[in-house]
């Protein structure tokens, strides 16, 4: 099994017990919320036999409706509160990971490998721009031996997480881990049923 198989199994396995905790936690939100409900209609039955069983039983159906209602709605937001907890505890784990890797010996190999692939693109003449953030300017040397000559290297504040952004003449590709994760986050959250 190759790396990107296994990461793939990887993550279908963390997806698939992300989502079975959450809905069990949804099942279990919604089990109390009947079992009130119920609880709540077996005390209104219970009071309607020993008075006028049709008058008591007509007077509190609208109560009861409401509350139901109230308790059901109270327990899906509670499940939609959870979800999205699970869902920020996920990426910040995500996050810690790639500070991990952003200080390990493989991340500077890494950004020679984006900036090669990037600016492979460029024509004869074409300037190149390399932007970082300032935690990563000490691999500038690496980044400037592995350009073209004449590439620049620039300092970007809305590079939080590492990577680089590599403009060949009027084209700028993002090579950032945080717009990986953004994009990781959005997939995310279009396929897991985690999010409304």
């Amino acid at each position: 099994m190759n790396y990107n198989q296994l990461e793939m199994r990887r993550e279908t396995i963390f997806k698939d017990a992300v989502l079975s905790a959450a809905e069990a936690k949804s099942m279990q939100i919604i089990g109390e919320a009947q079992r009130t409900a119920a609880g709540q209609l077996a005390e209104a039955q219970a009071a309607c036999e020993e008075a006028d069983h049709d008058a008591i039983k007509s007077a509190l159906a609208p109560d009861n409706e409401r509350e139901h209602s109230t308790a059901l709605q109270l327990a899906r937001q509670e499940l939609l509160r959870h979800r999205a907890g699970l869902v920020e505890s996920l990426f910040a784990d995500v996050e810690k990971q790639l500070d991990r890797f952003a200080e390990s010996p493989e991340y500077p190999r890494w950004l020679v490998c984006k900036l090669t692939e990037t600016a492979g693109n460029a024509q004869n003449g074409s300037e190149i721009e390399i932007y970082m953030r300032k935690d990563d300017m000490k691999f500038k040397n690496n980044l400037l031996a592995a350009a073209s000559a004449g590439a620049k290297i620039a300092e970007d504040e809305t590079i939080r997480l590492g990577g680089i952004k590599v403009r060949v003449g009027k084209r700028l590709y993002d090579c950032t881990l945080d717009d990986a994760l953004r994009l990781e986050r959005e997939q995310f959250e279009e396929t897991s049923g985690m999010t409304l």
